[in-house]
C-alpha cells in the first residue's frame, strides 16, 4: 500500500506496525499525557522515550537518534516554545510536532515561528498525529 493512500485512508492509522522501530521523544510534564501518547505510539510499533519537561526533553533529544520529537507545549520551567527554540538553535533538523491546548490561529503561527513543523490541538486525535508522524518522517 502506498504512503499516498495511507495518508488519506484513516483505518491504516491502527496498523500495529505503521510506525514500527521509529524513536519518537514525547515531551509531556503530565504523566497521564506521557502514558496514553506512549500507548497510541507503542500499539503502532514505535520506540518511545519520554522527558517530563522541556530542558529534559531538549537534553535528551539533543543525545539520541530519534525520528521525531512531540513537544507539549505548555510546562513549567521551560515552556515547548523555549525548547523547540534551544533545539533548533542548536542544530537539531528532526521534525517537532507541537501538542497544544490552544486552537486558534495565532498559537499555530507561534509554534511555528519557535521552530515546530506542525501542531496537534488536545484533545488529540490519533488519526490526526499519525497522519502528521507518517508526512514528517516521511515512513
Amino acid at each position: 500500500m502506498s504512503k499516498e493512500s495511507l495518508l488519506t485512508n484513516s483505518a491504516n492509522f491502527d496498523d500495529p506496525v505503521l510506525l514500527e522501530g521509529l524513536k519518537i521523544l514525547v515531551v509531556d510534564d503530565s504523566a497521564d499525557n506521557q502514558f496514553l501518547i506512549g500507548r497510541l505510539l507503542k500499539k503502532r510499533g514505535a520506540l518511545v522515550e519520554v522527558a517530563d519537561n522541556g530542558q529534559s526533553g531538549v537534553d535528551k533529544a539533543l543525545s539520541g537518534e530519534f525520528a521525531i520529537v512531540l513537544m507539549d507545549i505548555q510546562m513549567p520551567e521551560m515552556d515547548g516554545y523555549e525548547a523547540t527554540e534551544k533545539l533548533r538553535s542548536s542544530g537539531f533538523e528532526k521534525p517537532i510536532i507541537a501538542l497544544t491546548a490552544h486552537a486558534l490561529p495565532e498559537a499555530q503561527a507561534k509554534c511555528l515561528a519557535s521552530g515546530c513543523n506542525d501542531r496537534v490541538v488536545k484533545p488529540i486525535s490519533s488519526s490526526e498525529l499519525m497522519q502528521k508522524i507518517v508526512k514528517l518522517t516521511k515512513i
